[in-house]
């Protein structure tokens, strides 16, 4: 029997990640500015803008 699941977990811890990368996601419509607030500690999207 196999068992196959898309997406995952992700890597690293989300403090850590690139403030920049999750403003990308929330133009490119990946998260929503509500979840990115929520989800990456620290992630001000108005400060964020690129």
């Amino acid at each position: 029997m196999d068992l196959l699941f898309a997406g995952g977990a992700g890597f690293g811890f989300a403090d850590q990640r690139d403030p920049a990368a999750v403003t990308a996601d929330v133009r490119l419509g990946y998260l929503t500015p509500e979840a990115a607030a929520r989800d990456y500690p620290g992630h001000d999207p108005q400060r964020n803008t690129q």
